[in-house]
C-alpha cells in the first residue's frame, strides 16, 4: 500500500458543536470542544431537554430549566465567542439535526461508560454520533490534566487516506497546541509514514492486531486521533475506529472523510 501524504486537518476542526447536557462527562465535553476548535473556528453549544409525558408537567418543566441552566453555565465556560442553541426532543435526533443544520465539522459529546453494546441497545448519544453523525465526533473523557490536553497524541495509521486525514488533524493539532504526536502502526507494519515539513512525528509499530494496539497506545495518550472509511449506521458496528472509541480509555477523536461531512453521505 503506497502511503499517503497527510492531509489538512483545519477543517474538521472549523465548526465545533459539544452537547451539553450538565453532567461532569458534558462539561468535559464543551472544554475540549473549546481546545480543539480551530484559531478562527466557530463554536455551538447544543442543550436538549427531552419532553416528559403531559401526566407529568411539572417534571417537563424541570428537565427544560435544568437543560437550560446547563446551558447557561457551559456558554459562560466556553466564552463570549460562542454560540448556544437549546432544543426539546429526542436527545439523539436533536443533535444530530443540529449538527447537520450548523454545517457541524466535529461534534463533541461526553462520555458516560455505556458500553458499546449497551449503547447500540439503549442508543446512548455517544454511540449514536458514532454510527449515525456526518462528520467527525470526539468522545470526550477526563484527561490526566486538563490544562495541558492534549499533552500527547497518538494516531493509528495504516497508510490509508482516512488514517492520511486522521494523521494530518493529529498534526495540525501537535503544531498548535506543542504536543507530540506518534502515529501507531498495527499487524508489525513497516513504518513507511512520509510527513511533511519538520513536524516531529515518532512512528510506533506494534505487531497485534490494530484494536489492541489502538487500545494498548490509548493508555499512554491523553488524546487518540482515528480515521473512520466513511461507513454509518449498521455497516459501522464493525469499523476499528467504532469500537476502539468506545473502549479506550482516554478522549477518542473520529475523523470522517472530507467528502462524508461535506456531502453528508455514505461512502
Amino acid at each position: 500500500m503506497e502511503p499517503q501524504q497527510p492531509a489538512a486537518g483545519h477543517g474538521v476542526l472549523r465548526r465545533v458543536l459539544c452537547g451539553v447536557d450538565g453532567s461532569p462527562a458534558g462539561e468535559e465535553a464543551v472544554r475540549q470542544g473549546v481546545r480543539l476548535r480551530a484559531p478562527d473556528g466557530r463554536l455551538l453549544l447544543a442543550s436538549v431537554a427531552t419532553p416528559a409525558a403531559a401526566a407529568h408537567a411539572d417534571a417537563a418543566v424541570a428537565l427544560e430549566a435544568r437543560a437550560a441552566a446547563a446551558l447557561r453555565k457551559a456558554a459562560c465556560e466556553a466564552g463570549a465567542d460562542c454560540e448556544s442553541q437549546f432544543l426539546v426532543g429526542d436527545p439523539v435526533a436533536c443533535l444530530l439535526a443540529a449538527a447537520r443544520d450548523y454545517g457541524a465539522t466535529l461534534v463533541a459529546v461526553g462520555s458516560h461508560g455505556t458500553s458499546r453494546l449497551g449503547g447500540i441497545l439503549a442508543g446512548s448519544v455517544a454511540t449514536a454520533m458514532l454510527h449515525r453523525a456526518a462528520c467527525s465526533v470526539i468522545v470526550a473523557r477526563p484527561p490526566r490534566d486538563s490544562r495541558r490536553f492534549p499533552a500527547r497524541i497518538a494516531v493509528g495509521y495504516d497508510g490509508s487516506a482516512a488514517s492520511s486525514a486522521a494523521l494530518g488533524v493529529a498534526l495540525e493539532l501537535g503544531a498548535r497546541l506543542d504536543a507530540p504526536v506518534v502515529a501507531v502502526r498495527a499487524n508489525g507494519a513497516a513504518p513507511d509514514l512520509q510527513v511533511a515539513g519538520d513536524t516531529p512525528t515518532k512512528v510506533h509499530v506494534d505487531e497485534r492486531e490494530p484494536i489492541e494496539a489502538l487500545l494498548d497506545a490509548a493508555t499512554s495518550f491523553d488524546l487518540l486521533i482515528l480515521g473512520a472509511r466513511g461507513l454509518r449506521g449498521l455497516r459501522a458496528l464493525g469499523s476499528v475506529s467504532e469500537r476502539v472509541a468506545h473502549r479506550a480509555p482516554t478522549s477518542v477523536l473520529v475523523v470522517r472523510p472530507a467528502e462524508d461531512t461535506i456531502q453528508g453521505r455514505d461512502a
